[in-house]
């Protein structure tokens, strides 16, 4: 039974953040993170031709991130 209330006093909690979030933006004062990594730095580095290990350490990101800006190769569907 507590289960129960608890979980009902998140949902309130969670209507009552959304619905000041919402009203934050509406006002502008809600404009989320500044950016903090630059994509173009990324792709011109791994251009260059430096691998991803020494991209994320020149830029202080993570090597995951480094490779969300890898192109991945289209693979033609298969025809039978």
């Amino acid at each position: 039974m507590l289960g129960v209330f608890a979980e009902f006093e998140t949902n309130l909690r969670r209507e009552r953040q959304t619905e000041g979030i919402e009203a934050a933006k509406a006002r502008g004062v809600y404009k989320g993170g500044k950016a903090r990594i630059d994509p173009d730095a990324v792709r011109k580095l791994l251009a260059e031709g430096v691998k991803p290990a020494h991209v994320a350490r020149q830029l202080g990101i993570s090597r995951g991130t480094v490779y969300k800006f890898i192109p991945k190769p289209s693979v033609p569907p298969a025809t039978s």
